[in-house]
């Protein structure tokens, strides 16, 4: 799913406008412009936004490539450690679930919280699909 990046609300309103004059706008350009370390960096030095943030909403980005993954869904799969495509299809369905029934707790989550079965499905799904997110070392 192609959204523009005021869809992800982990993205606040300077970053999205300092990441649109570097001609990032919709989560297709963030997966272009920041999928691979050192294109993720130059964005970084580009726009001022720390590397760690923008790795974190390209990880967004990516999972929404899922079918049936909202924003908040990929926000919150994110905030529970989910670092990529890879990542999520190693995890186990009913332990991530857990996980982020603690983390939605812990943070005050006011989204709903996808249940081990759907996440077996997104796993399925992102087992499917090809990497857009190069891994780094540094998450």
């Amino acid at each position: 799913m192609i959204l523009e990046l005021h869809a992800l609300a982990a993205i606040d309103s300077p970053s999205a406008a300092a990441l649109a004059s570097a001609g990032v706008e919709t989560t297709a350009d963030l997966l272009e412009r920041c999928g691979r370390p050192e294109t993720r960096s130059r964005t970084a030095a580009e726009t001022g936004i720390a590397e760690e943030r923008l790795r974190g909403w390209v990880v967004m980005a990516e999972l929404l490539r899922i079918n049936g993954v909202t924003p908040l869904d990929a926000e919150l799969l994110v905030r529970s450690g989910v670092r990529g495509l890879a990542d999520l299809c190693a995890r186990s369905p009913g332990r991530l679930a857990d996980t982020m029934l603690v983390v939605a707790s812990e943070q005050q989550w006011s989204g709903l919280i996808p249940s081990a079965a759907v996440l077996e499905g997104w796993i399925r799904s992102a087992d499917r699909l090809d990497p857009a997110v190069v891994e780094d070392e540094t998450l």
